[in-house]
């Protein structure tokens, strides 16, 4: 058994980010043993970097009940390490073929979205970037802690994801066409998260066909099909109250409204999340539309006349009010041309990933399955490319 500094390392129980996690103890005046959870960093300056970052957040943080508790740093033999509160699971060990209990669903939103509001709440707000299920700690009382700050950061800062964040990653963190990066971020992954612990993985996946069909991957994994997913405005997932009919509505439209593709459609705040909580009934979840290219040199579209869902006002009726004369129904539309678009062959492309020839009624169908998303390129001809949202009718026809 290896020793660091003042502790016994023992079981190594995986990774996070730059760093080893292990199970240890540590030995405290009197012969008493404590367990921890040690992070042991490598020596490079990337890692060193994530350690100073996360000692930064955890003292600022520290006795938070929604934060794991910080016991020490330090250096032995050039790796620096950061000693923990121990814990037993976290939230990847409750994932199963199953479906949680709502009321451990609600805990989870209540216990992070209590630790993202005194995050965020810093001037400027700080973001915690890497939300996922195994950057949250099941507490031996059984409520829930925010752990992993190794990339926790100012909003206006860079951060790197990596692969592992595919299904929990906001559109904005893959294209800034969708805004820019902040609080509502980190809550769109807390949504994610919510959702895939509501509704067990076997029902999950069902929910993502597109992302987890293995003839979609192509050997590289799902990250391309969940950058594809997410990046697609106009599809949602179906909201767990249809999926589950014991599921609270108030939880579900609460998760919906976490999970909005464009973040003008999710919360402010993590205090306007937990306001909704807290107060139960119904929740507005607002349906954004997603942006809708405009040709260069177009005019801007004008808006109706009265609201979509409404009728124009009626006339006037009074005793002068003349009677108003029907008119008879036009006749019945001429055969038109074709729509622009139709019979014309569509070739698609992600990065070195080509495919195609499809017609736009099938690239429009790939669309609506999240394969498609406005990150691809599209060409008629093989040799010029342009970005799909270019492609009038293809998104939010």
């Amino acid at each position: 058994m290896k020793n660091v500094d003042r502790y016994s390392l023992g079981k190594r129980i995986g990774e996070s980010g730059a760093a080893a996690v292990y199970d240890a103890t540590e030995s405290l005046p009197g012969g008493i043993e404590r367990t921890v959870r040690l992070k042991v960093f490598s020596a490079d300056p990337a890692a060193q970097g994530r350690l100073t970052r996360e000692i930064q957040a955890l003292t600022a943080l520290d006795g938070h009940p929604s934060f794991a508790s910080f016991y020490g740093a330090g250096l032995a033999d050039g790796a620096p390490w950061i000693a923990l509160e121990q814990v037993e699971q976290t939230v990847q060990n409750l994932l199963g073929e199953l479906p949680g209990a709502s009321a451990d669903v609600e805990r989870l939103l209540l216990d992070v979205g209590r630790g993202l509001e005194t995050l965020h709440s810093h001037e400027p707000p700080l973001l915690h970037h890497d939300i996922k299920p195994s950057s949250i700690l099941v507490a031996k009382g059984g409520g829930y802690k925010i752990a992993d700050l190794g990339v926790a950061g100012l909003a206006t800062e860079e951060a790197t994801y990596r692969r592992d964040m595919a299904p929990y990653a906001a559109p904005e963190v893959h294209s800034s066409e969708f805004g820019r990066i902040g609080p509502t971020t980190d809550l769109y992954a807390l949504g994610q998260m919510a959702y895939r612990l509501s509704l067990g993985d076997k029902l999950y996946r069902a929910q993502f066909a597109g992302v987890f069909d293995p003839r979609a991957t192509k050997g590289e994994g799902e990250w391309h099909n969940w950058q594809a997913w997410h990046c697609s405005a106009g599809i949602t997932a179906p909201p767990i109250a249809e999926l589950r009919k014991d599921f609270p509505a108030h939880l579900s439209q609460v998760i919906a409204k976490l999970m909005g593709k464009l973040p003008a459609g999710r919360y402010v705040s993590a205090t306007q999340m937990l306001a909704d909580l807290r107060q139960g009934g119904d929740v507005a979840v607002v349906a954004t539309p997603p942006p809708v290219p405009v040709r260069a040199g177009a005019a801007p579209a004008k808006p109706p006349p009265f609201p979509l869902a409404a009728k124009p006002p009626a006339p006037a009726v009074g005793p002068r009010a003349a009677p108003v004369p029907q008119r008879p129904p036009p006749p019945p539309p001429r055969p038109t041309a074709a729509p622009a678009g139709a019979g014309t062959q569509y070739w698609v492309r992600l990065r070195d990933r080509k495919s195609g020839p499809f017609d736009l009624g099938a690239l429009r169908r790939q669309v609506r399955q999240g394969l498609v998303s406005r990150l691809h390129q599209i060409s008629t001809d093989q040799v010029n490319w342009r970005p799909a949202g270019t492609i009038e009718g293809l998104f939010g026809a």
